[in-house]
């Protein structure tokens, strides 16, 4: 049984074909930052494409019908955002609000920045409405969902605009915008970071914007 019991998925509406869709465009500048918490032993700026057996919002989705998922990388505009789309991101709304301390020794927190202005498809209020679907469909719907989703996300990434990936304001944190970027749309050389500004969530000065942020929304983090 699903965990919302008898509750459907929420329905997402199929995407028209590519040339038809209107994206809004959104550039978001050089230099801007964005702040994404990644695992350690993986790369902090590196694209994943997801699986079936563990979807993401946006992914997978075959762009070339070879069988070959795109890369996806995720990200923010503020290190709340980061966090409350990854280590508190499955935390409930009501009950206790627990992270276990072990999330956090795995993962650090890095900033980064675009040196090209990059095209992104706008899907805040503006530009759903503009492409006739609901916050409530593309954004708020849970992972039963996904397939659903990337179905948008592929459909986007076909259009002639050839955007560079997707933008919206985060699920999880509705103060903070949420991005993710297309792997062969945006080359390496098109984003940088200082390797000795990545904070470890688990000491220091990461450990304390995590419990800032924990005690702004009432979590605990719980230790073994």
């Amino acid at each position: 049984m699903s965990p919302l019991g008898h509750v459907p998925p929420d329905p997402v509406p199929v995407p028209p074909p590519a040339p038809i869709l209107d994206p809004l465009p959104y550039t978001w500048i050089p230099g801007k930052e964005f702040v994404r918490v990644y695992r350690f032993g993986r790369n902090p700026l590196g694209f994943w494409p997801g699986d079936a057996g563990d979807p993401t919002r946006f992914g997978p989705f075959d762009a070339s019908g070879t069988g070959e998922p795109v890369g996806l990388l995720y990200a923010g505009d503020g290190d709340g955002g980061a966090l409350a789309e990854s280590v508190f991101r499955n935390v409930p709304t009501s009950g206790p609000k627990r992270v276990p301390a072990e999330m956090l020794t795995s993962r650090g927190l890095c900033r980064f920045r675009s040196t090209r202005d990059l095209r992104l498809v706008d899907l805040t209020s503006t530009g759903l409405t503009r492409l006739g679907i609901s916050r409530a469909e593309l954004i708020e719907s849970d992972a039963r969902s996904y397939a659903g989703t990337a179905a948008w996300a592929r459909a986007l990434h076909a259009h002639p605009g050839n955007f560079d990936g997707l933008y919206w304001v985060s699920r999880q944190e509705d103060t903070a915008r949420s991005v993710v970027l297309f792997a062969d749309r945006v080359l390496s050389g098109d984003l940088a970071h200082d390797p000795e500004t990545i904070l470890a969530l688990s000491i220091g000065e990461g450990l304390e914007i995590v419990l800032e942020r924990a005690n702004a929304a009432g979590i605990t983090i719980t230790i073994p």
